[in-house]
């Protein structure tokens, strides 16, 4: 994915799921990214109230080497 010097880029790609207006990205170092609309909180940042339009590494994951991801229509 490329992005502009406001958004991470994400690197070596492994894995790309797709929900219902969520997306989760893996990439090879194991770091597990989330971006969309977030109404039920799929993109796992801890809330429910706001969008996550930008990719961003899912906070409560980070410590974990992740070596696969799913999505479902409204679950991540």
């Amino acid at each position: 994915l490329n992005s502009s010097s406001k958004h991470p880029k994400i690197q070596n790609i492994v894995d790309v799921q797709g929900g219902f207006n969520f997306t989760l990205v893996l990439d090879k170092e194991g770091q597990a990214w989330s971006f969309g609309t977030n109404k039920h909180g799929q993109c796992g940042q801890g809330t429910d109230s706001q969008e996550c339009p930008i990719p961003t590494v899912i906070e409560g994951l980070k410590k974990f080497k992740i070596v696969q991801i799913q999505a479902g229509e409204g679950h991540g």
